[in-house]
């Protein structure tokens, strides 16, 4: 049992999933220790992933990055109108070798979903 997204984001252990969120995190310049990362007050809530009104016409975050680091890791949805400017956070990201791979299948999976206007859903 493990992680599985739409849009072939990620498919894989959800220990694996935390390794790589944790990367991104470091990555971004957020400070990780072993349990993970703090998230800021403003960035840990519904409020923030959907809009204050949850319409897709509500701006998006100050730093994308923490729709993918505040998000659940079993379940929920990044919103469509999220996905591109994920996946641009993402790319820019200087990534350990272990864990490129993955970035790009995600940010891969977030341009599709973008795309298409879908959102990326956890299960």
């Amino acid at each position: 049992m493990g992680l599985d997204t739409s849009h072939d984001c990620w498919h894989g252990p959800y220990s694996s999933f935390h390794a790589f969120r944790q990367a991104i995190a470091k990555a971004a310049g957020i400070p990780v220790d072993d349990d993970g990362w703090d998230v800021p007050d403003e960035y840990d809530s519904d409020a923030y992933l959907y809009g204050r009104n949850g319409r897709e016409t509500d701006a998006l975050p100050g730093d994308v990055i923490w729709v993918l680091l505040a998000h659940s890791d079993c379940d929920g949805v990044i919103p469509p109108k999220h996905c591109e400017a994920l996946a641009d956070r993402l790319a820019a990201l200087e990534m350990p070798d272990e864990h490129k791979e993955d970035l790009d299948n995600f940010i891969a999976g977030l341009r599709d979903a973008a795309e298409n206007w879908q959102a990326v859903e956890f299960a």
